[in-house]
This record gives C-alpha cells, sequence and structure tokens, in this order.
C-alpha cells in the first residue's frame, strides 16, 4: 500500500518557495512522471516522454534533453517550451509554477504538489480499472 509507503519515508520538505520550472523538477517529486508535448493547448500530443531530474525523457529514443530540445524532437518551436509541456497530459509546467507562486509558503507549495500528484494517482488508477 503506497500510503503505508510514504508514512515510514522521512517528511518531505522543500528548500524554498518554487519560483521556476527548474525549482519545481529539482524537488525530485516528479521524477519519471508522464509529459507529453502538445504545440497548443488541448490539441493532441506531439511527443511524450518523462521527467528525468531536471530534464525529460522522450519515449521514442529514451534519450535525456532539455526543454528546448524535447521541443525541436517533437518538431516544434515556442519562446515558453513549458507552456507546452504537459504533466500527465492535464496542465504545463509553466502553469504549476504560475499556480504555485500564487501560494503563500514552501509548506502549502508542498501540499499543492502533493494533491496534485494524489489527484493524478487517483486519475490513473480509475483509468486502469475503466
Amino acid at each position: 500500500d503506497a500510503s503505508n509507503e510514504l508514512a515510514n519515508d522521512p517528511p518531505i520538505q522543500l528548500l524554498g518557495r518554487i519560483t521556476t520550472v527548474k525549482e519545481l523538477l529539482a524537488t525530485g517529486l516528479f521524477q519519471n512522471e508522464e509529459i507529453i508535448y502538445t504545440q497548443k493547448s488541448g490539441e493532441r500530443k506531439k511527443l511524450e516522454g518523462r521527467i528525468d531530474g531536471l530534464f525529460y525523457r522522450c519515449s521514442c529514443h529514451n534519450e535525456v534533453m532539455s526543454a528546448s530540445k524535447f521541443e525541436k524532437h517533437a518538431g516544434c518551436t515556442s519562446h515558453n517550451q513549458n507552456d507546452r509541456i504537459m504533466l500527465w497530459g492535464e496542465q504545463s509546467l509553466h502553469a504549476i509554477v504560475a499556480y504555485l507562486k500564487s501560494l503563500g509558503s514552501a509548506e502549502e507549495q508542498l501540499a499543492a504538489i502533493l494533491e496534485l500528484k494524489k489527484k493524478n494517482e487517483d486519475r490513473k488508477a480509475s483509468r486502469d480499472q475503466g
């Protein structure tokens, strides 16, 4: 049971408030999470991958790359790649950071991150059952 595993882990703390995508990825809380690249919001996916440290690993070549290289690999270009890289196919990494920045403290940010992760786990579980 995942909840028992979390109960035995040491408490998670952020080193400070998250204000950039790089800081979000540096928490390690999104390691190996699913991402997709879309050219525009609501558009079908162009490239799938996973978060790998501060970088992205494409699913087609299993290659680790920066956000700009991940975007080029998808055959696209933009001014802000993290607006197009969607976590779990739901929200862009940029939008998640903007939401976190609106919260007051690192503790509130951590609670919000853990809630996002729980919602995703619930969504995956219901998808796998359905």
